[in-house]
């Protein structure tokens, strides 16, 4: 059962952070002349090729998070730059932990981190359901 919570918690802090597999696929498509290897010039072809992946060009999810909802940049959430979120709008009293009437990057990710460990329950539970019972798979 801990491992499962632990699984769930690193899954809702991948999310949260908008972790991606960034690493690099077979080199087979570098090997252009099939003579079994990838020579300087292939190599520096791949690299061209491939645009790096910077902050400048990084694709955004639609909810850009705590820095998309600082519309002033103060490093606090107010309620009404929190209305961005319908999530965090709704539940803004309860983040407010020091009830200073702003959200601090730290109360916004403690909601956050929340919904999505919600979340992940939530998938796991319907995907327990769908799922059939181990003994009972139906033979084709």
């Amino acid at each position: 059962m801990n491992l499962a919570r632990s699984l769930l918690i690193g899954a809702a802090f991948a999310l949260a952070a908008g972790c991606t597999d960034d690493k690099p696929k077979g080199g087979r498509a570098a090997e252009k002349n099939s003579d079994g290897k990838i020579s300087s010039a292939e190599s520096r072809n791949q690299s061209a090729a491939k645009p790096t992946r910077t902050a400048a060009n990084k694709s955004r999810p639609q909810n850009a998070g705590f820095n998309g909802l600082d519309k002033n940049g103060d490093g606090y959430l107010t309620r009404a730059e929190a209305r961005g979120d319908p999530r965090l709008a709704s539940n803004f009293k309860a983040a407010d932990r020091n009830n200073d009437g702003k959200l601090s990057r730290a109360e916004y990710r403690a909601v956050v981190t929340k919904n999505d460990v919600k979340t992940a329950k939530t998938k796991v539970a319907v995907q327990r359901k769908t799922s059939a019972p181990v003994g009972e798979n139906p033979v084709p």
